[in-house]
């Protein structure tokens, strides 16, 4: 489970754990629950806390390769 005090690398590895696969070379997105279409980056821990607070229990979060 996610928690809002984790910094951007322990969701790295909590989602490579959930979905058995490695993120090294992968990016993540995430959209926010009033605007599912606006889908931003996930870059860093502010990015994070962002993710967590505006999204009450629904979260929208999106793994893609880093090359597009």
């Amino acid at each position: 489970m996610l928690k809002e005090d984790m910094g951007l690398e322990e969701v790295r590895r909590k989602v490579s754990e959930i979905t058995s696969k490695e993120l090294i070379v992968k990016k993540l997105w995430y959209s926010m629950k009033y605007d599912r279409g606006m889908v931003m980056e996930l870059e860093g821990n502010g990015d994070v806390r962002m993710f967590m607070k505006g999204n009450d229990e629904h979260r929208y979060l999106y793994v893609g390769e880093s090359d597009g």
